[in-house]
């Protein structure tokens, strides 16, 4: 049973509570073996306050919404659109997604963003019949918006004294419920991302951030990583996105609240549209929404909380021969140009404040070149933009989610094809890793595996 105003009624509560039981109570030490558990540890050497409320911040991001009716006669939960019916079925164990397949799950974490561009590069709007996302699956009694097929073409690419075949993907929006989609609509696909460590994440200051960005490549070291800025729905300030496959959210608050609001069609502070990506054109939005969001405030503090305080996993194995030789090899073809190793937090938080961190990433905006470009401008990112992917415990990715999917639309099988897919910015070093030796290559992914 869902709320049916602010806040969760006792049902509810009963039932979050329930899932933490289940889940067997507080997880608190830090992850160090190949668990599918893993990415989901709270911060070690926290107090039974923090537990407590992680807990229950755990309890909201698995709950799974239905649909119902408002006392006031208004329809309220989930959708009428949706793609899952909670945080927890696309971030499966606090893990990336997958796109649909047969090895994948029935929900996989996968998502099509739409935009219809203003100007070349530039602004887009909502697709008018299917707004920013296409939602899969819809509440009892309502048609679908469409489903989305892939198929993969082979694509040759030289490794070594070896021509592997990397995967293209292709992809067909079918079923549409509600029309055809704009003749020149553009496609977004993306999977879902990880989400430990993210505490530390906003806790770095932005002009460190910033400090890394060289937007016109003053060195000519052909890096000209830049900051994405954004606004901030909260309080309408631009600030630097730091989260998100194209840095455009500000902060964990942000990215939760617009989860919410377009994967499974629930309201909040910043978001107070009750039917979510519903667009008029479709025909069964409600006229009035209930003035209550159907995530109150108290809910996505809680869902913050939870998420901010995922541990980030131990690095495994460092200090082993391969791990060391690997991390020369990481520096010597020029992937810590991107992938920054270490940042030092600050503000004014115990919990994340002063804390020596090492996710490989600047959190900027990189030029990948016209193979991943995609057809979605946010902010000053564009097409080919995308915000350096942290590697920290990339390693544990099969185990957590089942198999490994790397990219923002999961097109790669391992690490080396993820490698073998960059270009733009990175095209060097792509080709320094083609040209490594066979030995050099195993110790790079070796240390990479590691992080």
């Amino acid at each position: 049973m869902i709320k049916s105003g602010p806040g969760f009624d006792r049902a509810g509560r009963l039932a979050i509570w329930l899932v933490v039981i289940l889940l067997g109570g507080p997880v608190l030490a830090q992850a160090t073996t190949n668990s599918r558990l893993s990415f989901s540890h709270l911060i070690a050497g926290l107090d039974s306050t923090f537990v407590a409320k992680f807990n229950y911040g755990r309890g909201i991001f698995e709950h799974q919404w239905s649909r119902s009716t408002h006392p006031d006669g208004t329809a309220t939960g989930l959708g009428p659109f949706y793609n899952g019916v909670g945080c927890a079925q696309c971030h499966v164990r606090d893990g990336r997604g997958q796109p649909p397949g047969p090895d994948a799950p029935a929900i996989s974490g996968f998502v099509m963003q739409l935009g219809v561009p203003v100007a070349a590069n530039g602004p887009q709007t909502p697709d008018p019949r299917y707004g920013l996302q296409l939602q899969e699956q819809a509440t009892a009694g309502v048609l679908p918006e469409g489903r989305i097929t892939i198929t993969y073409d082979d694509v040759p690419m030289q490794l070594g004294d070896t021509t592997v075949q990397l995967r293209s993907p292709n992809y067909e929006i079918v079923d549409l419920g509600y029309g055809p989609l704009a003749p020149d609509v553009r496609l977004g696909p993306r999977i879902a991302p990880p989400i430990f460590g993210l505490g530390f994440v906003a806790a770095i200051d932005a002009d460190d951030i910033i400090a890394n960005a060289d937007e016109f490549d003053a060195d000519g070291d052909g890096i000209s990583g830049r900051a994405n800025f954004v606004t901030d729905k909260a309080s309408g300030a631009l600030v630097l996105g730091r989260f998100g496959w194209k840095a455009s959210a500000p902060s964990i608050r942000a990215q939760a609240e617009r989860a919410a609001a377009l994967d499974m069609g629930l309201s909040s502070p910043a978001h107070g549209d009750p039917d979510g990506d519903c667009m008029p054109g479709q025909g069964i939005c409600e006229a009035e929404g209930s003035e209550r969001p159907e995530l109150d405030e108290q809910s996505v503090r809680l869902i913050e909380f939870y998420v901010s305080h995922l541990a980030i996993p131990a690095s495994r194995d460092l200090q082993s021969i391969g791990a060391v030789a690997g991390r020369e090899v990481f520096e010597a073809i020029g992937c810590a140009a991107c992938h920054v190793p270490e940042f030092v937090t600050t503000g004014e938080d115990e919990v994340f404040k002063g804390k020596q961190i090492r996710p490989y990433s600047d959190f900027l905006l990189h030029d990948m070149g016209p193979d991943l470009a995609d057809g979605i401008t946010v902010g000053r990112a564009s097409e080919a933009e995308w915000r350096t992917a942290p590697l920290w415990a990339i390693g544990l990715s099969a185990a957590v989610s089942g198999r490994e999917t790397y990219l923002h639309d999961g097109r790669a099988r391992t690490l080396s094809e993820a490698i073998l897919w960059h270009g733009g910015e990175a095209a060097g070093a792509r080709a320094r890793f083609q040209g490594l030796s066979e030995g050099a290559r195993q110790v790079l992914l070796e240390f990479i595996a590691a992080i």
